[in-house]
């Protein structure tokens, strides 16, 4: 399946991805940042999808804008 993912900063300014897929928009899971995962957190949500057996193709950054 393919999916959009959607990041937002939380309240606490910690970041969180929403994983829906891209033809309807079913909310598929959240992911949130791991501050012990070293890895860029594009990367974290990268492998969330693929661990569902998914990828991402589209990525909506326009939430983190202030």
């Amino acid at each position: 399946m393919q999916l959009l993912a959607i990041f937002t900063l939380t309240e606490f300014d910690s970041l969180t991805a929403e994983l829906r897929d891209v033809e309807t928009q079913e909310l598929l899971t959240v992911v949130d940042d791991n501050p012990t995962d070293r890895r860029a957190f594009q990367d974290q949500v990268t492998a969330a999808a693929a661990a569902l057996g998914h990828h991402v193709i589209e990525w909506d950054r326009s939430q983190l804008a202030s």
